[in-house]
C-alpha cells in the first residue's frame, strides 16, 4: 500500500515542511497528519509516508464554523479543517485496507462526510448520520472494526454515542452509561468518547466540580458493561495541579492510558490551550516529561 515511498526517519519528516505537524488521528502503527495544508498517512516505525490525495470537501480561507464567529483567527485551509473536522482512522479486516472518516463538526458549513481507503488512493462521499460529532470530540475512537464519536440530540436535550461500522458503512447508537449525576452539557460540563487498551470510554469532566469520571465498556457491545473505572475529585489531589492560574479558568482531563495497577496517565489541559501529562498514583498527580 505504500510502495514507491522512500524511507525517511522521523526528524526528516518534519524538517522538510514549514508547519508543525497536527496529529488527526492513529491506528495501530499509522498516523493521519496534517501538515502545510496537506493530509498524510505516516508510518514512523518502518519510516514511510504517503501523501494522500485531497479531501472531495474542504473547508476554505473565509469559511469557518459558525462556534468561531467574532473571535480573529488568522488560519488557513489546513487549520480550519482542523477546527472544522472530525478524523478517524481504522482498519477494516473484510477488506484489509485501512480507511479514514472525514466528519463536519457541529455547526460547521460543511454538510458531506467521506471516506478514504488507502488501497483505493482516493475519497468517496457516504451517507452522513444526521447529527455531526461535538466539538468535545478529539477524533473518532476506533474500537472493533467501528468508528465512535459523541454528539448532541437534534433536540439539543441529551448526548448520543455514534457508532459507524466499517466494514458494512452502518450508523448505529451505543447505549451510555448510567451517569450521576447527569452531566450539564449546556453549562461547564465536558464529555468525550476515547479508547484506551482497545477499549471504548467515556470521560466525563465536571469543571466546576473539578471532578473526572471515566468511564469503560469492558465487554464491547454489551449494555451493561459500563463499568466506573475512575472518579477523580482533582482539586484534593497532592500536589495540586498547577492550573487554572485564575479562578475563571477551566480544564479537563482526558486518560491517556491506564494500567491494572489502578495508575492513570492523563493530559491535562485548560481552556486556554495550556497542556501538560501527568500521572495519577494513589491521589497524586506526577508531571510526566512528555
Amino acid at each position: 500500500m505504500f510502495r514507491h515511498q522512500t524511507a525517511i526517519d522521523a526528524t526528516d519528516f518534519v524538517r522538510q515542511f514549514q508547519g508543525t505537524p497536527c496529529l488527526y488521528a492513529l491506528c495501530h502503527e499509522l498516523l493521519c497528519v496534517e501538515v502545510d495544508n496537506s493530509l498524510f498517512l505516516w508510518n514512523p516505525s518502518m519510516r514511510i509516508y504517503r501523501k494522500l490525495p485531497n479531501p472531495l470537501f474542504q473547508a476554505r480561507d473565509g469559511i469557518g464554523i459558525d462556534w468561531y464567529d467574532g473571535y480573529d483567527f488568522e488560519v488557513g485551509i489546513g487549520q480550519y479543517n482542523r477546527y472544522e473536522f472530525v478524523y478517524g482512522l481504522g482498519y477494516d479486516s473484510a477488506a484489509d485496507d485501512y480507511k479514514i472518516l472525514k466528519i463536519p463538526r457541529m455547526n460547521s458549513r460543511c454538510r458531506e462526510t467521506e471516506l478514504y481507503s488507502l488501497k483505493r488512493n482516493c475519497w468517496r462521499k457516504i451517507d452522513s448520520f444526521s447529527a455531526k460529532p461535538s466539538f468535545s470530540q478529539e477524533r473518532c475512537e476506533f474500537v472493533d472494526g467501528t468508528f465512535h464519536w459523541l454528539t448532541i440530540s437534534a433536540t439539543y436535550s441529551q448526548a448520543i454515542i455514534v457508532s459507524f461500522c466499517l466494514s458494512t458503512e452502518e450508523y448505529g447508537e451505543v447505549v451510555q452509561p448510567e451517569y450521576f449525576p447527569v452531566p450539564n452539557l449546556f453549562g461547564d460540563d465536558v464529555l468525550e468518547v476515547v479508547a484506551v487498551r482497545g477499549m471504548l470510554c467515556v470521560c466525563v469532566n465536571y469543571c466546576r466540580e473539578t471532578r473526572f469520571v471515566l468511564w469503560v465498556m469492558e465487554e464491547y457491545g454489551v449494555e451493561r458493561c459500563w463499568t466506573k473505572k475512575f472518579d477523580i475529585q482533582y482539586r484534593s489531589s497532592r500536589p495540586y495541579f498547577p492550573f487554572p492560574t485564575s479562578a475563571e479558568s477551566l480544564f479537563t482531563l482526558k486518560p491517556l492510558y491506564f494500567y491494572d495497577n489502578g495508575d492513570i496517565l492523563i493530559k491535562v489541559s485548560t481552556d486556554k490551550c495550556h497542556l501538560e501529562i501527568f500521572m495519577y498514583k494513589n491521589d497524586i498527580a506526577i508531571p510526566k516529561d512528555c
